[in-house]
């Protein structure tokens, strides 16, 4: 019975990770699409709206929350340092508001308040950027190695070449000289020389070691 409970919350934490895993990606790829005018446009009216939802609805109901909804979004597509001013604003509003929801506040008290809250949202901005930094450096170090094994992978497989004037075939039919398929399909360069066969046989009369003419391309 124990497995079975032990079983039954790994199978629930592993479903709800990888829920949460999408939700993420999808957040993202809509900030990343989204110019950054829009973004800040759009965390402004957001700040706007909660502003006046944690107004109407009193002490009562707690909207902290939900000003992480800019401070997140700033962060995420701006940086840590546009993050951390979307935090103080955002500390600054909730304090404002507030201070009108409940006007027995003393200044100190106001101040400790935009104090802590900022504390609350900085350190989430800076750790989200962080989270986006991350990101996007192994997204980078994804793409380099996926690069370099398409590199790799090249000239790898079957490579139809002609048995008498070893000319190579492309996946199109056409056929090319060999060292401009491997040039083309590679990063080596080619210096030509001629080896003593091909020598002796072009030029019976000087032996292998003899000096030899030159000629074009050789």
């Amino acid at each position: 019975m124990g497995r079975l409970v032990f079983t039954l919350g790994d199978n629930i934490v592993s479903r709800t990770s990888i829920s949460g895993t999408r939700l993420i990606g999808r957040i993202q790829g809509r900030l990343d699409r989204l110019s950054t005018l829009a973004v800040v446009l759009s965390s402004c009216l957001a700040l706007v709206l909660i502003g006046i939802g944690d107004y109407i609805t009193g002490t009562e109901i707690i909207f902290t929350m939900f000003y992480l909804i800019p401070v997140s979004a700033i962060s995420w597509k701006l940086g840590r340092s546009a993050g951390i001013v979307a935090s103080l604003i955002c500390a600054v509003v909730w304090s404002i508001v507030d201070y009108f929801g409940r006007p027995l506040f003393d200044p100190v008290t106001v101040v400790w308040n935009i104090a802590i809250q900022f504390a609350m949202f900085v350190s989430y901005a800076v750790v989200l950027s962080k989270v986006r930094t991350g990101i996007d450096a192994q997204t980078a170090v994804n793409e380099d190695l996926e690069a370099a094994l398409a590199e790799v992978k090249r000239l790898s497989g079957v490579i139809p070449i002609c048995a008498w004037c070893k000319k190579i075939r492309d996946s199109e039919g056409v056929w090319h000289q060999l060292e401009t398929y491997i040039l083309d399909h590679s990063e080596v360069d080619f210096t030509h020389s001629i080896c003593p066969e091909c020598k002796h046989t072009l030029y019976p009369g000087r032996g292998k070691s003899g000096p030899f003419p030159r000629t074009a391309g050789i």
